[in-house]
């Protein structure tokens, strides 16, 4: 089994505020972009709104197992408002989503998706053979509009007529997810943040990473 997470975008939710003075943001912007992405992790940054992750798993039986339903297991609560640095992406995502979960339905089990629409329970009147040595690659479109969630993925396998269940996760930890704060016409909030910082843009010519700017409405 592997598992690769894609972000969306530059953006980072920390659960607490940080309250950057200039000097201190200063320093921020003169890291390079991957220095910065360990600043974030080191403060507990977690992804935004949706997620992209890439699994593959790989039969290690002599005899065909089946893949019978794969569920998000998911542990919620508010979504974080400490800290946000927004800065999300441009431009179209490339459509590659095979399985939808939506963390703010209960319980969550794998989606059929057209783009990015939710059709209906994949696994209904779907099942997926996997024999020794072969691969299988899904791609799993998270998302949630509410919640704050730290979730693994159950993978129901039917092996020699037996059940066996399958844990996929985040090499040992459990994936992370944290819903958008919105107003009430559904567009995103920065006054709903303790703190609140804005991409600037990258310097032209230089090692630095993305140059962040607090933003006004932040409380």
């Amino acid at each position: 089994m592997e598992s690769e997470e894609f972000g969306l975008g530059n953006t980072h939710v920390l659960p607490e505020p940080i309250d950057l003075s200039d000097s201190e943001l200063a320093q921020l912007n003169k890291l390079t972009h991957q220095d910065q992405r360990g600043w974030f992790k080191r403060n507990g940054s977690v992804p935004l709104d949706r997620m992209q992750l890439k699994v593959v798993l790989r039969g290690n039986s002599d005899k065909q197992v089946r893949i019978m339903q794969i569920t998000a297991d998911k542990r919620c609560s508010s979504p974080y408002d400490g800290t946000i640095f927004w800065d999300p992406p441009g431009g179209a995502e490339e459509d590659i989503i095979r399985l939808g979960f939506d963390l703010d339905s209960d319980p969550s089990h794998a989606q059929e998706l057209k783009g990015y629409r939710f059709v209906g329970p994949y696994f209904s009147e779907k099942t997926i053979s996997l024999k020794r040595d072969e691969d299988v690659v899904f791609f799993f479109y998270v998302t949630t509009r509410q919640r704050y969630c730290s979730f693994k993925f159950l993978a129901d396998i039917l092996h020699d007529g037996q059940k066996v269940p399958l844990i996929i996760d985040n090499k040992g930890r459990p994936f992370e997810l944290t819903a958008v704060l919105r107003d009430t016409d559904g567009q995103w909030d920065p006054t709903q943040y303790k703190v609140a910082y804005e991409g600037k843009g990258i310097l032209p010519k230089s090692d630095y990473g993305m140059q962040w700017g607090k933003m006004a409405q932040s409380k």
